[in-house]
């Protein structure tokens, strides 16, 4: 579908894609292909995804840099 093997996980928490049984959090993954198929198929279940992806990044980068930001702010106040 184009996804990497990094984002899988991503669509997994979202619940766009759904393992077979009850993996473990840390063990391998394996989909049903049917499934794969019809989502390849559905315009709507694939506009999902791209955000869904976006959205994870955007939310972990926005608090990466908030995180920095409040480092440098630290910095600053302890300088004066």
């Amino acid at each position: 579908m184009g996804f990497s093997d990094k984002e899988i996980p991503i669509l997994v928490a979202e619940g766009i894609l759904k393992p077979l049984g009850r993996p473990a959090r840390n063990g391998p993954k394996y989909f049903v292909t049917a499934e794969l198929e019809e989502l390849r198929r559905d315009r709507k279940g694939l506009v999902k995804a791209p955000d869904a992806i976006v959205g994870y990044w955007l939310n972990r980068n926005s608090r990466k840099n908030s995180t920095s930001n409040e480092a440098n702010r630290a910095e600053i106040i302890s300088a004066e």
